[in-house]
């Protein structure tokens, strides 16, 4: 059993509420009227970690999976709850405190030989 994620983003013009339970997004217009809903599937893909991340411009989703300590975001389609894109942040392991802005994702990260300083790092996102 997992404990319930259901999310809600402002995106664009609408917000939209992640249903993982009911495998579905609805889309709400700004003034809280229903729009319309679309079926999502990427929270079943292995290691999703339950959580999603939005970009700093309101426009993007991504999820976040997790294996041995390298975390991979997926880009979810904000319209048809689709995978866009896939990155791994592979040069460091248990990547804090994901933020994304523009085309690139920004994050913590521990330096091996010293646990006292987190450091910050900057990895561009795939965009095909």
């Amino acid at each position: 059993s997992k404990e319930l994620y259901t999310p809600i983003f402002e995106i664009n013009d609408s917000v939209v509420i992640f249903d993982h339970l009911t495998d579905s997004a609805l889309v709400f217009n700004l003034n809280g009227n229903f729009v319309r809903s679309f079926q999502i599937s990427y929270h079943y893909f292995e290691n999703w970690k339950n959580q999603l991340f939005i970009n700093e411009e309101k426009t993007k989703i991504y999820a976040k999976y997790e294996i041995d300590g390298l975390v991979t975001l997926r880009e979810i389609d904000p319209s048809t709850g689709k995978i866009l894109n896939t990155t791994l942040l592979e040069k460091h392991i248990h990547p804090m405190r994901i933020q994304i802005r523009g085309n690139y994702a920004f994050y913590l990260y521990k330096h091996y030989l010293d646990n006292s300083i987190h450091y910050l790092y900057k990895q561009a996102l795939r965009n095909n």
